[in-house]
Formats: C-alpha cells, sequence, structure tokens
C-alpha cells in the first residue's frame, strides 16, 4: 500500500495482551488470517517462522513476544499484519502477530498525544503518539523505530527479503 494524503492520519488499531495498539495504515499493506508459519532453528525467538504468501516468503514476528511480553496465544482472531517498509535501501516485509485486528480509524492531529515518559516495557523510542478511542487508550507504533537495527539485520538476511 502507499500512503496517500488521505491516508496520512489513518491507523491500522490492533490488540496486544488485552492492549490497544495502531500503526499508520500507509505501513500496511494487508491483513490475513493466522496460518501456521514453518519453524526455522536458531533464530530468536520472536522470529515465529516463515509464511509463504501467495509465492513471497516472509517472517512473522510474534509481536508480543518481541516487546518483552509473553507469547502470543493463538486464537481464532489472531491476525497478521503484513507491514511494509524500508530499512538499508531495501524494503522489508514482514508480518507481525497481533491478538486482534479491530477498526482502521482516522485521527486528527490535534487529538494526538505525546506519551508521558514511564517506565514502561516498550521502549519509549517505539511510540509516536497515543489517543483516546472509546475512554481506552491507544499506544501508536513508530514502525520505522520500533524493530531494532540488530532484529532487522535478522530479518533482511533472511533469504525471503535477499
Amino acid at each position: 500500500m502507499t500512503t496517500t494524503e488521505e491516508d496520512n492520519n489513518k491507523y491500522l488499531i490492533f490488540s496486544l495482551d488485552q492492549n490497544l495498539y495502531g500503526v499508520a495504515i500507509g505501513n500496511v499493506s494487508e491483513i490475513i488470517e493466522y496460518q501456521r508459519p514453518t519453524k526455522i532453528p536458531n533464530l530468536p525467538s520472536y522470529i515465529h517462522g516463515l509464511l509463504n504468501l501467495r509465492g513471497k516468503v516472509l517472517p512473522i514476528i510474534d509481536f508480543n513476544l518481541y516487546l518483552g511480553q509473553t507469547t502470543t496465544v493463538i486464537t481464532k482472531k489472531t491476525s497478521a499484519v503484513i507491514i511494509n517498509y524500508v530499512f538499508k535501501n531495501q524494503v522489508i516485509n514482514l508480518g507481525v502477530l497481533v491478538d486482534d485486528v479491530l477498526d482502521v480509524v482516522e485521527i486528527p492531529p490535534e487529538s494526538l498525544e505525546h506519551v508521558p515518559d514511564l517506565n514502561v516495557k516498550i521502549k519509549s523510542e517505539f511510540i509516536k503518539n497515543m489517543f483516546v478511542l472509546n475512554e481506552k487508550i491507544v499506544i501508536l507504533f513508530d514502525v520505522n523505530q520500533v524493530f531494532s537495527e540488530n532484529a532487522l539485520n535478522v530479518i533482511a538476511d533472511i533469504p525471503a527479503n535477499k
């Protein structure tokens, strides 16, 4: 998906471990139902495996585990959000497991708030902003910051992304 002017304020909202998070819709190419990936030995534990998606092999990241939380419990609502972005002049395609995809919402910039500096499990550089949706706080991730350089180097070295 390419970002258009009208997509600039749209976010995909999903849940992880009973919390709400979002990413800019421009970073999302599609959402798929959970499919059991092929496990690959000797990869970091947060890499759930590889998935063949219409002839393209993608690494699938257990987003909960990557963020330092517990392993994602697979349910009927578990989905993989397919994310695309550029890292070291290379397009990286990967899937991130989420507990449930909830909605795409448009949030005016004036409704976005900075996250207070708290001692939290999720690194603050991952977080772009937050907003309130139906009386619940939604944390917006900055996709370009979420994955550390070490993690992206591992993912970029997977043959699917070469």
